[in-house]
């Protein structure tokens, strides 16, 4: 039976795809992998899940990860942005394994990996329950923890680089631990390393990463550091990265249809802007509040020497 692996590939371009298959190909021949990545799911979401999509799906994929028939067996499901250095086979020969392996104490909407046995019963049974989630609100089944499920073991817990260094997962969710995005992101040797054997092992091109750089998903000293063959980012020299300063994350960047929404908004961006600052905590209590007070004491000094001097007069 091939093994059957999600990856939630949102953001991701064909460089970190290239990557996660390489690795695990390492692990799983090409005919023993059923390898699916989510922007090909073709997921619908629930009509009443008030959230943007890109946010919605990666908790449509795992919830569908839950309905698979009984016979498709074990399932992994992974994040994208994660940094893979272990051996699926050395997870998989635990015995018993389980029918659940995943984090402990976290909603399912923060999972960033896990191991499910489809054809166990419990499967099913918690199939039948997340669905009644889903139906309600997305929150509900967002926030849902309660799995009677094993703790995934120490060396299978996705941490940040560094936090253990026999970690199998490393987790680079946040932006700038993106080696993708910053040449000195942690494990940027690591992952350096594994792009450059897919490339000499022809699961992507020099051309596939340069379509990339040219679409804003990765940062542009990354061409030149796989033309050179480097993997150490700190033996880049300043020219490659003096590139990457111009590189906007692909996150932050306004679309066009975006930047249309702002310009037809009611208030003109500047005036928009102005009642943020001016309704911000940090003015009011910085600023304007300090500025009402003296202003009030004023007053009150003006009434009482105004009062005194009547008082004299009389």
């Amino acid at each position: 039976m091939s093994q059957q692996i999600i990856i939630n590939d949102l953001g991701l371009g064909r460089t970190q795809k290239a990557v996660w298959r390489y690795t695990l190909e390492q692990h799983f021949p090409p005919e023993n992998l059923e390898l699916h990545y989510l922007s090909q799911l073709n997921l619908d979401l629930p009509a009443n899940w008030q959230v943007k999509s890109e946010v919605a799906l990666s908790l449509a994929a795992k919830l569908w990860s839950f309905q698979q028939p009984a016979s498709q067996g074990r399932l992994l499901y992974f994040e994208g942005n994660l940094l893979f250095q272990g051996n699926l086979r050395e997870l998989l020969a635990i015995e018993p394994l389980g029918w659940l392996q995943a984090p402990q104490n976290l909603p399912i909407s923060r999972w960033s990996f896990f191991c499910l046995d489809c054809s166990a019963s419990q499967a099913a049974a918690t199939a039948r329950q997340l669905g009644q989630l889903a139906a309600t609100s997305y929150e509900k089944l967002a926030e849902f923890s309660h799995f009677d499920s094993q703790p995934l073991p120490q060396p299978w817990y996705p941490v940040r680089f560094g936090e253990n260094p026999t970690a199998n997962l490393i987790d680079c969710r946040t932006l700038g631990e993106r080696p993708w995005y910053r040449a000195f992101a942690p494990g940027g040797k690591l992952w350096a390393m594994q792009l450059r054997n897919a490339v000499g092992e022809g699961y992507l091109s020099l051309d596939d990463i340069r379509e990339d750089v040219a679409r804003g998903i990765v940062r542009p000293s990354l061409l030149w550091q796989m033309e050179q063959g480097i993997d150490n980012p700190f033996e880049l020299p300043t020219v490659a990265t003096t590139a990457d300063s111009g590189f906007v994350l692909p996150e932050f960047v306004v679309l066009p249809e975006q930047q249309q929404m702002i310009e037809t908004t009611i208030f003109p961006l500047p005036g928009r802007a102005l009642h943020r600052l001016l309704l911000s905590p940090e003015y009011l209590f910085k600023f304007e509040l300090p500025h009402q007070t003296r202003r009030i004491l004023g007053i009150a000094r003006k009434i009482r020497f105004f009062r005194y001097s009547n008082r004299q007069d009389s």
